[in-house]
């Protein structure tokens, strides 16, 4: 895979369709990691491909499928305890 080019703060929330904010705020709480970028004076300049592959493993519906749970069985109340399904129980 080729590097690719440093791009602005500007040019990865353009990329992934969402605000400055949001791409300051996944710096702050480290979604991007600092190899995924530099700092050149107060600014950023991101790798797009590392922060691509950052927001890939931080999503959380990105994970594979887990193991189906085994299905349970319904329960079934009979007869001998109406009271129960109805809420009211007998105290003595």
């Amino acid at each position: 895979m080729a590097d690719s080019p440093f791009v602005t703060t500007e040019q990865v929330a353009e990329h992934f369709n969402v605000s400055l904010w949001t791409v300051r705020d996944w710096v702050k709480r480290g979604i991007i990691p600092p190899s995924a970028y530099i700092r050149v004076s107060k600014t950023q300049r991101f790798k797009l491909d590392a922060v691509e592959a950052a927001l890939t493993q931080a999503n959380p519906y990105n994970k594979e499928e887990p193991e189906e749970a085994p299905a349970e069985e319904p329960v079934v109340l009979d007869g001998d305890h109406e009271d129960e399904a109805e809420g009211g129980y007998d105290y003595v």
